[in-house]
């Protein structure tokens, strides 16, 4: 982790970042705008996904029915718009928090 953290690595990130966002210099087109269908085959397919992965991961530990349920309402809670928001700035804070600790700063 250190290594991955060092000043070299860390402008690759940020060069690696620039460039998906500014491709030759300029702001990234949009992309083309997918059909509902498309984004319900994503959904259907990310849900398909989701229940038969997690069940296989934790049947032995809280069995294959506890674990369906389980992936249905993960599935369900994925659905959020705004609670993916936040998981996302959450998930940002922590890799911010752990890649700069000097940075992070105590709340009052």
């Amino acid at each position: 982790m250190k290594s991955n953290t060092d000043e070299t690595h860390l402008m690759q990130y940020v060069g690696i970042f620039r460039k998906a966002l500014w491709p030759d210099g300029n702001l990234k087109p949009p992309s083309v705008p997918r059909s509902v269908e498309e984004k319900s085959n994503t959904r259907e397919e990310a849900n398909r996904k989701l229940t038969t992965l997690m069940p296989d991961l934790a049947a032995n530990m809280i069995g294959r029915s506890n674990a369906r349920r389980g992936a249905r309402r993960m599935f369900a809670v994925l659905q959020n718009r705004r609670l993916n928001q936040h998981l996302v700035y959450t998930v940002f804070d922590e890799i911010i928090a752990a890649l700069f600790p000097e940075a992070v700063f105590a709340s009052t």
